[in-house]
């Protein structure tokens, strides 16, 4: 009976009375990612860490996500997606490209340093590249069957 989906882009069709103070307008485009909600509070959430927040919740598994027409969820929680973006793709960055950012950041390196993405030219690591490499002045190094050599390096490798 759960309703699937996560990564899902639309625009605000109504705001809740506690939802005044959060910046967001009726028609605003935003998206809901992987994580729909976390507590806020817990020693992981204020390390920074919402990943793994005891009391999260999952977009299409432990709440219904966005394969539908009409979907709830936290204000501090959706992603303002802005109106020359196309839907289709800021959509996977709400999930695939969130992971790839965070292993990203996570990784220590600074700009001007070489960073290497194994599967450069799949579903993740095209991703990690073109953040890399464009976003966060990385020197990127993609690794990948010889086939996907010309995606890998468009992508910024």
């Amino acid at each position: 009976g759960q309703v699937g989906g996560h990564e899902g882009v639309g625009t605000i069709a109504q705001i809740g009375p506690a939802c005044d103070a959060i910046g967001l307008t009726l028609g605003d485009r935003v998206g809901i990612k992987w994580i729909a909600f976390a507590c806020g509070n817990c020693a992981p959430c204020l390390a920074g860490s919402d990943g793994i927040c005891e009391k999260q919740q999952i977009s299409g598994y432990s709440v219904p996500g966005t394969f539908q027409q009409y979907v709830l969820a936290p204000a501090h929680y959706v992603t303002p997606i802005p109106d020359e973006l196309p839907s289709e793709l800021a959509a996977p960055l709400l999930c695939g490209g969130v992971t790839a950012y965070s292993a990203l950041r996570k990784c220590r390196a600074q700009p001007g340093d070489w960073v290497v993405v194994a599967g450069a030219g799949g579903g993740l690591g095209h991703l990690a590249l073109q953040l890399g490499s464009r976003g966060m002045g990385f020197r990127m190094i993609g690794l990948d069957m010889g086939s996907k050599e010309t995606l890998v390096k468009d992508c910024g490798a």
